[in-house]
Order: structure tokens, then C-alpha cells, then sequence
């Protein structure tokens, strides 16, 4: 069914951009009602990002319509439209499918807004939507308990009770996740992903980026236009530092216009408050971020080194069936790792079981034992892998979240 509607829509798009008016009209039709009919079978963000889907189809619908009763007075292009449509559409989303009938002959019509087949830098950020993200469910993400409800309050809550989170309680527009290297910021944009249920569009600083003059503008202009087709939706950029740095005399042209691009979409003149778009951004260099983009921001989360009881759980969940350590012996290996962030624990894992099967003869690796870690091999992995973040960066990501962060 889902891949049956795809094409339906698709070729609608393509007659539109074609001006077949008539044919991709009668195409969004049938399009709508089986949609209509797939909404009252969900809930929650399913339900919510169907009936987004239809809202964009009826801007079209309705274009198509008002079109063809411009035509009414020349018999060569006369058109007719069953006039159910209106009605039934209208009962369905609680809202009314004005088509234009009370439009005369002289008035003026709008453009059609451009689809995504017409608008190559669209195509482009299409490309970057996940439609499958990795399953990553917040249970799995150890700690990180404050970032957790923040993220969840910002997204899922506001996607399930949409009539709720309006107004004072709507939803920020922009999340910052800051802190050392390692420490989950891409892995809980990962559960979001998995998770919100909304459109999630995993941006990087090489998409928006472009040799040419003026496209990289273009392009922010384009993810913002995607992800509002598509809202309920997340954007999430990785090390957005790298593209909407601090702004001074020697800044290159082209970033300059990239950043005030970003800059006007996310709370400009043009920006609807209503806009279901949410922006999560996450950094290890917090320090060097526009002032501008810190204030659209709003939500700047801290994601620190694990504490004692979450590296017990990582390491735990890491040797999981693979040692036969006792709970005091991961003890003293949690004591040990003291300033380690998740990814060094990983590394210090993996040391560990390599090093249990480090200097085997080929005959002991081909007997089918299983070689279980100890508490030697994590002493012997802990001379080679040492903690990745020094202190006195930690001691500046504690000064800069109390003058700035979510406290």
C-alpha cells in the first residue's frame, strides 16, 4: 500500500510540474482518499505526519481546481471537477477545501509552488531524509537523563498532543547538544530519529556546502523548505561549528551568506511560529558559535563524561556474554576509567577482548573454546588506552554550561 501511494503521488507531482492540471488533479484526488482512509487506522506522529502529507496535497489539489475554473468560459480547455471532493475532504480534516469557485474568469492565480522533482536543491536534501534510521531506543542510552527528557518534551510530546503544545507551551525551535567528544550527542540524535517518529533529515556541513556561487544558501533555503513540506520534522547537524561559526572581518564571503541564510530561516521575517521544524545541533567547540545562533538555541544541553554508575552500565552492556567477570572486579574497572567518555570505554572493550586472544596459536583459535575477558586483560588494555578528553577542557564545559546551559 505505502509504495502504491508513493507512485500515485509522484506522478501527480510530475503532471503538476507537466501543467496537466486535469490528469494530476484527478490523480491527488484518489491519492487523498486512500490517505484519508490510512489516517483514521493511526495515531500519534504516524497520524500527525499523514496529515501533513494530505495538507500539502490539498495546496495542490486546490491550485489545480482554481486553474481549471479559469478555463470554465473556453470550451477548448473546459474542465469539470466533482464537486464531492469538497465536501469530503472538508469533513474529513475539519477545514474547507476552497478550490476558488467564486474566483472570476479575471482574478489572478497564483504560481503553483514548486515540487520537489522541479527544485534540484530539494532533490538534494530529499536525499538526506532517513526513512529507516537505526533502532536506538532511549532505554538503550545510558544516563544522559536530563538531555533525554528535554529531547523527548521537545519532540514526541508535541507530535502526540499536537492541541496541547501550542502557543506558550509550543515546542523550542532549536536544541544545542554540547560537551567532550564521545559522550552519546550523535547517538541520542540517533534514538530521535528512531524514535519521534517525525521526518528526520541528517545534515552534514559537505550538503550544505557548494563550489558554486550562491548555492550554498540555496541549499539551507531548500533543507528548511523540505522539512516544513514535511513537519513534523527534525534537522540535525553534526559539529555545527564548522558552518555557523562566529561571524567577524575575515570570515569568507560565501560562509557569511550561508550563516545569515540559516540565521533568517530559523527566526526571521519569513518564519511561521507554527512550523513544526526542529533543529538539533550538537558540538564539542560550543565557544565558537555565533552569538545569533546561540540565541535561536534556546535548549543548550550539556552532555558530560559518563558518571561512575553509567560506566557500569556501558561496561557491563559492552561485555555482555563475553566475560566472566565478578560485579567487584567491573568495580575496579569502573574506578579505573575515572574521565573516560563512552567511546573510550568502547575502545577499552575492545582492547580487552582482543587482548584475551592475543598470542593464541592457531590451534587454540581453531578449537571452538570460548575466550572470555578478565580482569587482566582490561589491566593490560587500560596501559594502552587512555582517556581522550583532558581536564581542563572539562573544566571549560562546566564554566560555559553554567553561564549558558540548561541548568
Amino acid at each position: 500500500m505505502e509504495t502504491s501511494i508513493n507512485e500515485l503521488i509522484r506522478s501527480a507531482n510530475l503532471l503538476y510540474d507537466q501543467k496537466n492540471y486535469k490528469t494530476s488533479l484527478d490523480y491527488y484526488k484518489r491519492a487523498i482518499e486512500i490517505l484519508l482512509k490510512i489516517r483514521t487506522e493511526q495515531t500519534g506522529a504516524r497520524q500527525a505526519q499523514t496529515v501533513a502529507i494530505i495538507n500539502n496535497l490539498l495546496e495542490k489539489a486546490e491550485f489545480c481546481k482554481a486553474v481549471l475554473n479559469s478555463y470554465a468560459e473556453s470550451p477548448i480547455q473546459r474542465q469539470t471537477v466533482n464537486p464531492r471532493m469538497t465536501n469530503l475532504l472538508g469533513q474529513a480534516l475539519a477545514r474547507p477545501f476552497t478550490a476558488g469557485n467564486s474566483r472570476s474568469t479575471n482574478s489572478v492565480i497564483r504560481p503553483p509552488p514548486q515540487s520537489a522533482q522541479s527544485n534540484s536543491y530539494e532533490q538534494q536534501i530529499e536525499n538526506e531524509i532517513i526513512e529507516r534510521g537505526p533502532s536506538v531506543s532511549w532505554e538503550s542510552i545510558s544516563g544522559l537523563t536530563q538531555a533525554k527528557d528535554i529531547l523527548q518534551e521537545a519532540i514526541i510530546k508535541p507530535i502526540r498532543y499536537p492541541h496541547i503544545y501550542t502557543g506558550l507551551r509550543s515546542p523550542p525551535k532549536g536544541i544545542l547538544l554540547f560537551g567532550p567528544p564521545g559522550t552519546g550527542k550523535t547517538l541520542l540524535a540517533k534514538a530521535v530519529a528512531s524514535q519521534c517518529g517525525a521526518t528526520f533529515l541528517n545534515m552534514s556541513s559537505a550538503t550544505l556546502t557548494s563550489k558554486n556561487y550562491g548555492d550554498a544558501e540555496k541549499l539551507v533555503r531548500a533543507m528548511f523548505s523540505v522539512a516544513r513540506k514535511h513537519q513534523p520534522s527534525v534537522i540535525f547537524i553534526d559539529e555545527v561549528d564548522s558552518i555557523l561559526g562566529a561571524r567577524g572581518e575575515n570570515q569568507h564571503e560565501a560562509s557569511r551568506r550561508l550563516e545569515t541564510e540559516f540565521l533568517v530561516q530559523m527566526d526571521g521575517v519569513g518564519s511561521n511560529s507554527e512550523d513544526r521544524v526542529l533543529l538539533i545541533a550538537a558540538t564539542n567547540r560550543p565557544q565558537e558559535l555565533d552569538e545569533a545562533v546561540r540565541r535561536r538555541l534556546t535548549k543548550r544541553i550539556y552532555i558530560p563524561l559518563p558518571d561512575t554508575e553509567t560506566r557500569e552500565v556501558l561496561i557491563k552492556t559492552l561485555l555482555r556474554g563475553g566475560s566472566n567477570m565478578s560485579d567487584r572486579e567491573i568495580g575496579s574497572v569502573v574506578r579505573a576509567t575515572d574521565g573516560y567518555s563512552g567511546s573510550d570505554l568502547a575502545a577499552l572493550c575492545k582492547e580487552a577482548a582482543l587482548d584475551s586472544v592475543r598470542g593464541l596459536s592457531e590451534k587454540q583459535l581453531n578449537s571452538g573454546k570460548t575466550f572470555y575477558i578478565t580482569k587482566k586483560h582490561f589491566e593490560n588494555a587500560l596501559r594502552g588506552i587512555r582517556p581522550s578528553v583532558p581536564k581542563a577542557s572539562l573544566v571549560f564545559y562546566e564554566r560555559w554550561n553554567e553561564e549558558f546551559g540548561v541548568r
